[in-house]
């Protein structure tokens, strides 16, 4: 079985699941970086942020999920290589109108071409997704 990530119901901690452990990261302070390893994904502490510079191209692309009247959590298709940011972003709707309220929303992010930065700051989700580097093997040697 692959391993996955997810996300405490209070948003504080991301947990990479991996052969019957969770493994936790705090989100609270820099967060956590996500990306893949041979088809599995990955997680480290983003307090080896300062290396990451060199690994990624481009711009990156910043998002902020709220958290107040939401419920967010991720998780990684390894079919596709793909981790999705899910949520419910209207809770009291939900509770109102269970039938017909409520607005689900969700933002994937292809982690075979992009390395992905999670923390909570404040009263939101902040994910930054930046490109990787592409590494071209010399093939005369």
């Amino acid at each position: 079985m692959s391993n996955t990530i997810t996300l405490s119901t209070d948003m504080k901690t991301l947990y990479l699941i991996d052969d019957e452990r969770a493994i936790p990261f705090d989100l609270t302070g820099k967060g956590a970086i996500i990306g893949t390893l041979g088809g599995q994904v990955t997680v480290i502490s983003s307090t080896a942020s300062k290396t990451l510079a060199s690994k990624v191209t481009g711009k990156e692309d910043r998002k902020e999920f709220p958290i107040k009247n939401s419920q967010w959590t991720v998780n990684f298709n390894e079919e596709f290589g793909v981790m999705h940011v899910i949520g419910a972003v209207d809770v009291d709707s939900f509770i109102s109108r269970p039938i017909d309220g409520g607005k689900c929303s969700k933002v994937g992010y292809d982690l075979e071409r992009q390395i992905v930065s999670i923390r909570r700051k404040g009263d939101a989700l902040e994910v930054r997704s930046m490109v990787k580097k592409m590494v071209v093997e010399d093939k005369e040697s």
